[in-house]
């Protein structure tokens, strides 16, 4: 994933609006700088060196500088907000960095929608400026209170099946989010992938029944979801540095 730095303040170059008439299709160009693309109505679809972009109403996208652009063939016409700028991007995720691509809440920027000219020193008004700072808080604090809303629902569905088989597959099919954007919610959020957060639930709760019940470890096992004794026993002793029987008689005397 690559992420819009905003620790230092991207520089507006210019910025415009356009609605596609039927048949008409993106530029093929190369620029020196990059391009955020808001899209209010329709579809917009290219290819950036090679790699088909879509994005639907309601979805932004930035272009990178020095990559070959090319438009694509679409069937619903876009009218969309473009933003050309210079900025800085990279691999790791911080806070407050934009993912190059995400959602935000279409009304909410559109209120913010401006035309500004491109100039030799790229010396813009204070409400240009401000429009183009507003539209990346928005689009950040969309990215920030969506994916964590997200992982919260995925974690308690997790945590209310936690006896069941629950692998990515499932939580997929539960949700409708593709496995790869489960795994990045859940990182951002929790720190960890849910395949860990699950295994850690299970170990938190099987360490409350050898404290409290005198259960046997394949009924242990059962209750948290494991599919037997020996893969309890492995997660475990990993976790926790304790056999259960260990954990048990050490921990039950307290």
């Amino acid at each position: 994933m690559l992420y819009l730095k905003t620790d230092t303040l991207p520089i507006l170059r210019d910025s415009g609006i356009r609605k596609f008439h039927k048949g008409e299709v993106h530029v093929t160009r190369t620029l020196e700088f990059s391009v955020l693309i808001l899209v209010f109505e329709g579809v917009l679809e290219l290819e950036e060196n090679g790699k088909h972009i879509k994005i639907p109403a309601g979805s932004y996208h930035i272009q990178l500088p020095n990559q070959l652009h090319k438009g694509l063939p679409i069937s619903h016409p876009p009218y969309y907000q473009y933003i050309h700028f210079w900025g800085e991007y990279s691999n790791e995720k911080a806070e407050d960095y934009l993912p190059i691509d995400g959602d935000f809440e279409i009304n909410e920027i559109k209120k913010l929608t401006f035309i500004a000219d491109a100039n030799e020193n790229n010396i813009h008004s204070v409400f240009e400026t401000k429009n183009f700072c507003d539209i990346l808080i928005k689009l950040v604090k969309f990215y920030q209170t969506k994916s964590s809303k997200q992982a919260y629902k995925i974690a308690y569905f997790i945590e209310q099946n936690i006896h069941n088989n629950i692998n990515l597959e499932i939580l997929h099919k539960q949700f409708f989010y593709s496995e790869n954007y489960i795994i990045k919610i859940f990182k951002e959020t929790f720190s960890t992938t849910p395949h860990n957060y699950i295994i850690q639930k299970r170990i938190d709760i099987a360490k409350n029944l050898l404290i409290n019940t005198e259960n046997t470890l394949d009924k242990i096992a059962e209750e948290v979801g494991f599919a037997d004794a020996t893969v309890l026993f492995k997660h475990f002793k990993s976790i926790t540095g304790y056999s259960p029987g260990k954990y048990r008689k050490t921990f039950s005397k307290q």
